[in-house]
């Protein structure tokens, strides 16, 4: 189970130091199978911090601060309280089945708008539909800590350089999981078990930095945006399967 739980660990936050995001969506898909979601969480919480917080730190510069104080996360903090209160009253497979949907259409949508004209023709989003996107993302982060896609969908239509695209995505995971995190602690959900296997996270972890930095900067631009719309389309589909099978 061990060696399970590395592996997958390692591929996930490979996934996310190349494209910024990604780690906890598809380490929950890959690992569902070797432990009971309520324990992996919060193990691979501190370390998925970790990561984002490291990249953040080294990529400050490329930060897109406006964007983000601004236009992203005040809606994704209107967001994310009312998800981590219907997490206690709500049913979350229904949820995670309309979010895996929604989340797999709109990566499909825009492969196809990439193979129909270039990648660098980017159209932002009406204020009004990114707008509730953000919420949206930020509502799904506070109740299973996956609202990733949703906000991803929204900053790669808006922001073209993937310098930028990664080290804000990592921004925002920090101050957003950092909460996250306040609550497992609170919860009680942080204990000796969730502790024991984020120590085996960490080497995974230092694997997951070194080859993702490699692929970041080796991918050819068009190859980065296929990546993210392929990632979104696999997260779509992992939420939406968890959703039916629950």
């Amino acid at each position: 189970m061990i060696l399970g739980f590395v592996l997958v660990v390692a591929a996930s936050y490979t996934c996310a130091a190349t494209l910024g995001f990604g780690a906890n969506v598809l380490a929950v898909a890959l690992g569902a199978h070797l432990l009971p979601v309520e324990v992996l969480l919060p193990a691979i919480l501190p370390t998925s911090l970790l990561l984002s917080g490291t990249l953040a730190l080294r990529d400050r510069r490329h930060v897109a601060w406006r964007t983000l104080l601004r236009d992203v996360l005040p809606w994704c903090a209107l967001g994310f309280p009312f998800g981590a209160y219907v997490f206690h009253t709500a049913d979350p497979a229904l949820l995670r089945t309309l979010l895996g949907a929604l989340v797999a259409l709109l990566g499909l949508l825009e492969m196809l708008r990439g193979w129909m004209g270039p990648y660098a023709a980017q159209v932002e989003l009406p204020a009004p539909v990114a707008t509730l996107f953000l919420a949206a993302g930020g509502f799904v982060q506070g109740l299973f800590a996956s609202g990733g896609p949703l906000i991803v969908y929204v900053l790669s239509r808006r922001l073209t350089d993937r310098g930028a695209f990664r080290a804000t995505l990592c921004t925002l995971w920090v101050l957003l999981n950092s909460v996250l995190l306040g609550t497992y602690v609170a919860d009680g959900r942080i204990d000796r078990t969730t502790l024991g296997l984020t120590a085996w996270a960490v080497l995974p972890l230092v694997v997951g930095l070194l080859l993702g930095q490699q692929l970041h900067t080796r991918l050819p631009e068009r190859a980065f945006r296929r990546a993210v719309h392929f990632v979104l389309v696999a997260s779509g589909l992992v939420l939406l399967a968890r959703g039916l099978l629950r």
